[in-house]
């Protein structure tokens, strides 16, 4: 690796940590609650993310970021902000110190990955500097949230549709192919970027309008543009020779691609009022956003542990392979177990008795995530 940021598996496990804390609070909580799912987003989404692009960036542009030990504050501050977030959701604490803190932590770590940011040269690169880009936008809305000058749907739907669905399309067009030693039809990924910049645009656009017409057909046309996606990971695995198993970290990948075109699905449902909005969180933030991030830590913190402790010491001593850095056995077994958890969690929602048994069944499995972190 060209860079290693120390500061990635602290983001990834502490983001973990923050998911199996909104479940758990999520068991007691209303269904139409929707500052449940803020936590979710701003506090699992946002710092996973963050995670993510401090390794990915400055290894994508070949450019690391200037005086890297400054990762720390960022880190700081993302814990100050998960605790301002909890202290706002239970009513001690009012809506301008949620956006205040979250426009700190936002703009602290813009200010110094953008050390690392130059011309974008490679199509995950170019999908991550989208992703900021939407990162910067939803900071100033959250001034805006803060004084109730926008709809909170528009502030959600730019994080999510722009920030997060960019640096994930990012990840998975880097990963993919290197996992599968296929190269990647970089006309189609560039037709892609585009147009899914075009595709998100208009559908928060559409939010902030708030017209539910507008929005179900900007959502048709956002989903079209992710089963392109889909289609291009098809096309780059269809003739593959090697590895004929698929990969662990894919198979996470592409359970979550299916919750990511079935949660857009429930969201058309929602905008046709025909489905009730939480079950469109659900399957967006428990279901495609855990398990995607379960495949890209899984893949991502070993190579940073290994490079970090091992790189240095090839030939002088015995080395372990990259995959004992972490329990490999809770890799392989886990999916399945968040497969049905996630059914029963959703199936159990609109029952004010079982609600509690899925959420909290669905914390463990999501806390049981970090055994893997334990090596035997």
């Amino acid at each position: 690796m060209f860079f290693i940021s120390e500061v990635s598996p602290l983001f990834f496990i502490l983001s973990i940590i923050w998911l199996i804390i909104d479940l758990i609070l999520k068991a007691f909580t209303n269904i139409n609650n929707i500052n449940i799912f803020l936590i979710g987003l701003y506090g699992f989404f946002l710092n996973v993310i963050i995670g993510a692009m401090y390794q990915l960036i400055p290894n994508s542009l070949m450019k690391k970021p200037k005086f890297p030990k400054l990762s720390f504050i960022t880190l700081g501050l993302s814990v100050l902000n998960v605790f301002t977030m909890f202290l706002w959701y239970f009513g001690i604490l009012g809506n301008i110190y949620f956006s205040i803190s979250n426009i700190v932590l936002i703009l602290a770590f813009l200010i110094h990955i953008s050390t690392a940011l130059k011309i974008p040269n490679s199509i995950t690169a170019k999908f991550l500097s989208a992703s900021l880009i939407f990162l910067t936008i939803n900071a100033l809305e959250m001034l805006f949230y803060a004084f109730n000058k926008i709809n909170i749907f528009f502030l959600i739907h730019t994080f999510t549709i722009g920030f997060v669905i960019n640096a994930v399309i990012g990840v998975e067009l880097a990963l993919v192919p290197l996992l599968y030693m296929e190269p990647l039809n970089m006309g189609l990924a560039n037709k892609l970027f585009w147009v899914h910049q075009i595709s998100a645009s208009i559908l928060i656009a559409s939010f902030y309008i708030f017209d539910l017409r507008l929005i179900y057909f900007a959502g048709i046309l956002e989903f079209i543009v992710l089963g392109f996606f889909v289609y291009l990971i098809y096309k780059t695995i269809e003739n593959r020779k090697f590895p004929k198993n698929i990969p662990y970290t894919l198979r996470y990948f592409f359970l979550g691609l299916g919750f990511l075109l079935l949660g857009v699905s429930f969201g058309l449902l929602v905008a046709s009022s025909k489905l009730e909005p939480f079950l469109h969180a659900d399957v967006m933030i428990y279901g495609f956003g855990l398990i995607t991030v379960l495949g890209g830590i899984f893949h991502f913190m070993p190579r940073i542990l290994w490079n970090k402790y091992y790189a240095n010491k090839v030939g002088e001593q015995n080395t372990p392979p990259i995959d004992a850095m972490i329990n490999q056995n809770v890799v392989k077994n886990l999916l399945p177990f968040i497969g049905f958890g996630l059914f029963l969690l959703i199936v159990f929602e609109s029952n004010n008795y079982l609600k509690p048994v899925g959420d909290i069944l669905y914390a463990f499995l999501t806390a049981y995530s970090l055994y893997a972190f334990i090596r035997k």
